[in-house]
Formats: structure tokens, C-alpha cells, sequence
């Protein structure tokens, strides 16, 4: 509604693209979605300019949207590190097989790719737990379902695990996954979009296929070996600064003032 308010009354509109209804609609059980993406077309294409959160964004409103290429520009979103490297513990009191997660019990958040990964990680690591942040959740055995939590308290739990778990088959970024990596924990995600821009495969995390089977070999495969964690853990404190707030703003500004200048 902004966007059409925005052109009635010729005032300049940017618009920021997270993940689509296109992208929606790929996720099992969604096709409807697919009908949503029309009226976000328009939107997209009304604006003077389009901010992307990835380049998988940016390629969906380019080559599926047709938004001309001239009106979008990727900005990986960023965030305060300080409070995650704050979060960071000695890797020696890490829990040596506990994982964390976060997130809703959606089909686009793939948590039923958990549900069914989660017996296959305890069958290999009997001792493994997990700490879900966000919502309560049926009982599983070594699973802690935390609800909703403050940010302190987050950044406890992520910075005290082993590994954080990124279940989604679809995101437009992946925050908890940059808040991870922040945080020194490596990461195991599913290869869609958004999460394979935040992820580096080998380096900061694992990029697992997104289903339940290749999903926890990826998960038993990380918290069976030590030292491919410990490289990881040293990876993720290498470049968490990526993720730092100033390179966004830095990149915003002089988006702002080509808009406006032109009102």
C-alpha cells in the first residue's frame, strides 16, 4: 500500500526485497502462493528503487519478476556483532554435542526436515541435545523447546552450542545464520536461497540437501569431528565482520541521495 501511496503522491519509494511469494511458493504445500507474487510484482515494479537482502533476491525479481535491472541493488543486511562476539565463549566450554535452532514450526521454516533429521543425529550421537528458540513443540528426546526468549538470552544459547541448525528450504537472508557465525558457531543449513549467501560451504558451516537423510549426516558428520569443528569455529570469528552494520549504511547512502535528488 505504501508503494502505491508513495506514486499518487509522487513521493520517491524504495522498496526492500527479502525473500518472494515466487520463492514461497516452491516449498511443498505452497503453490498457492504463486497467485501472491502478482500484486508483489507490481509493487516491485512501481518503485524507484529495489534494495535486495541477497543476490538470490535480486536474480528472482530480475529474471522472474522482470523488474528492470537498472532499479535493483543487492544489500546483505547487517547487524551489531559486538553483543554475538560478546556471546563467543572458550571453545573448550562450548557443550561438546549440544545444537540450537531457531525459528517457527512452518513448512517453509523445513521444520518437518528436523523432525524426521532429528532421531537419525541421535541414533549416531545418543548424547546430542537440542535447544529450539522460538516456539514450543512436541516432546523429542534431547530436545529443549525454549518458547520466545529475550536477545540475551539467545545469544547465551548460540554462543554455548556446538552448532546452529538452519532447517529453512527458503530465506531471504538468513539472519540466524549470520547471528551464528557472529556468535563463532558453525553452521548447518539446507543449500537454498538466502542461507547459501550467509553460509560459506566448508568454511563457516555445512550446506546440506535440503531433506531429512542429508541433513543429519551433515549435522552427525560436523559434531563427530573435533578438529573440522575447531576450523570452522576459527573461520567464523575470521569473518563475522561481514556481517557488521556500517557496510549496509555505507552501501544505503548513496542510494538515498540518487532518489531524493531526483524528487
Amino acid at each position: 500500500g505504501g508503494v502505491f501511496l508513495g506514486k499518487k503522491f509522487e513521493i520517491p519509494v524504495i522498496a526492500v526485497a527479502h525473500h518472494t511469494y515466487a520463492q514461497q511458493a516452491r516449498v511443498p504445500g505452497q503453490w498457492w502462493k504463486r497467485i501472491l507474487s502478482f500484486p508483489e510484482r507490481g509493487t516491485y515494479r512501481l518503485a524507484d528503487r529495489v534494495i535486495c537482502v541477497s543476490q538470490d533476491t535480486r536474480t528472482m525479481l530480475e529474471t522472474e519478476y522482470r523488474i528492470e535491472p537498472r532499479k535493483l541493488t543487492v544489500i546483505q543486511p547487517g547487524f551489531d556483532v559486538a553483543p554475538w562476539i560478546a556471546a563467543d565463549g572458550d571453545s573448550s566450554k562450548r557443550q561438546n554435542l549440544r545444537c540450537v535452532c531457531v525459528g517457527r514450526q512452518a513448512a517453509r521454516k523445513g521444520w518437518d526436515i528436523l523432525q524426521a533429521a532429528w532421531p537419525m543425529i541421535r541414533a549416531r550421537h545418543p548424547a546430542a541435545t537440542l535447544d529450539v528458540a522460538g516456539h514450543a513443540g512436541p516432546a523429542m528426546d534431547g530436545v529443549r523447546f525454549l518458547g520466545r526468549v529475550d536477545d540475551a538470552t539467545l545469544r547465551s544459547a548460540v554462543g554455548a552450542a556446538r552448532l546452529m541448525l538452519c532447517h529453512s528450504r527458503c530465506e531471504g537472508f538468513g539472519l540466524a545464520a549470520a547471528e551464528a557465525i557472529a556468535a563463532g558457531t558453525p553452521v548447518v543449513a539446507c543449500d537454498c536461497d538466502g542461507l547459501k549467501r550467509v553460509v560459506e560451504h566448508g568454511v563457516t558451516g555445512v550446506l546440506a540437501t535440503a531433506n531429512a537423510k542429508s541433513f543429519a549426516e551433515a549435522v552427525s558428520a560436523l559434531l563427530g569431528d573435533s578438529s573440522l569443528w575447531e576450523a570452522m569455529h576459527a573461520q567464523c570469528r575470521k569473518r563475522r565482520e561481514r556481517f557488521g552494520r556500517k557496510g549496509m549504511l555505507d552501501q544505503f547512502e548513496p542510494i538515498l541521495t540518487a532518489v531524493y535528488s531526483r524528487s
